[in-house]
């Protein structure tokens, strides 16, 4: 159960940490495993937030932590250390969620080979 507002407010998350940390997070041009990891492991974390803001029904954080193949432990409390990062901070405005998808947008079209 995950619709595409949970992925598009989970990488707005993502964005608002690299925002509070000065740190990118997601970079494709990285190729250190270990960083990679660690950018995989966010994005389950933010997508479980956004998931379990978002949907009516959601499985428990073991489902999660299997399929994101980390334990449940590490799930929760990653869990628990980005909600403390965002400062709580996990309601996404109707404007701020359109203004993301236009700067998406914006960055695809300007990417696109003519």
């Amino acid at each position: 159960m995950c619709s595409d507002a949970c992925i598009v407010v989970a990488l707005i998350y993502i964005e608002r940490l690299e925002r509070k940390t000065g740190r990118i997070w997601l970079n494709a041009l990285s190729t250190h495993r270990y960083f990679k990891a660690a950018c995989i492991r966010l994005v389950i974390t933010a997508l479980v937030l956004a998931i379990k803001l978002l949907e009516d029904k959601y499985y428990d954080n073991n489902y999660y932590a299997k399929v994101g193949g980390v334990s449940c432990r590490e799930l929760n409390g990653m869990e628990l250390r980005l909600v403390e990062e965002l400062e709580y901070e996990l309601q996404v405005t109707q404007e701020e969620y359109r203004e993301y998808l236009n700067r998406q947008a914006i960055a695809c079209v300007g990417n696109a080979e003519i």
